[in-house]
């Protein structure tokens, strides 16, 4: 008896309202895989495309050799509004109690809210990120390229896979934050390495589906890789 369902690419139990036990079909709300199963053994099948226009913040570029797709983080981040206000918020609490110890020379001052410096900082820069960075994805012959400039910041790491060792690519929802207890969710693309059980997050922070599901969609077609799932 087959008593609890994952999903065979991201391994994600699937909610009974999402089979379909007369096909013995189901899909998986996490990562949008549709596949069979029957007496336990789940096999993958073949997604139809969608079509899903240009979304708002991508600039595309195609020639015969080669994708580009720039994407600007202003437009399709989620939670910038927050980063902003939090960020705002932050350093005007910090700042004055800065002032006064330089101003004083505390040095122990300084030392107590050093965290909270820190801490205010490196919001600054990213919330600056928010606002200037665009990432760049660069797909041809010899595979694809992930880059954000002008702010590199240390959490958001380029990527690059060549074109023999790139598989499927699948959209992931996941929690961002937190606000009174409640999830915050964003999108990322995830790309599954081949002959490899595990994949690796390309491009994350997407503030709606179809953001991730067009750069999906788009790299697929353009490597011609087939919109179907592998087995894990």
């Amino acid at each position: 008896m087959l008593t609890q369902l994952n999903c065979p690419n991201c391994s994600t139990p699937v909610l009974s309202e999402d089979m379909n036990i007369h096909k013995l079909i189901a899909k998986c709300r996490q990562c949008h895989a549709i596949f069979d199963f029957d007496d336990s053994q789940q096999k993958p099948v073949k997604r139809e495309r969608l079509e899903i226009p240009l979304p708002e913040g991508f600039e595309v570029q195609q020639q015969v050799s080669s994708l580009k797709i720039a994407i600007k983080w202003r437009k399709t981040k989620a939670g910038i509004i927050f980063f902003t206000i939090f960020t705002v918020f932050w350093n005007l609490v910090t700042l004055p109690f800065v002032l006064i110890a330089l101003a004083e020379n505390e040095w122990k001052v300084m030392l107590m809210i050093s965290l909270h410096l820190m801490v205010g900082i490196g919001m600054f820069f990213y919330t600056l990120a928010l606002y200037l960075n665009k990432t760049y994805v660069d797909v041809d012959t010899h595979g694809l390229t992930v880059v954000s400039k002008p702010i590199n910041l240390p959490f958001n790491k380029n990527r690059h896979l060549g074109s023999r060792d790139l598989g499927q690519l699948y959209v992931e929802q996941y929690v961002a934050s937190r606000t009174n207890n409640r999830p915050n969710y964003a999108f990322a693309v995830r790309a599954r390495k081949k002959g490899e059980n595990k994949d690796i997050r390309l491009i994350k922070g997407l503030k709606s589906e179809d953001q991730a599901l067009y750069l999906e969609h788009e790299i697929e077609k353009f490597l011609n890789i087939e919109n179907e799932w592998m087995e894990p």
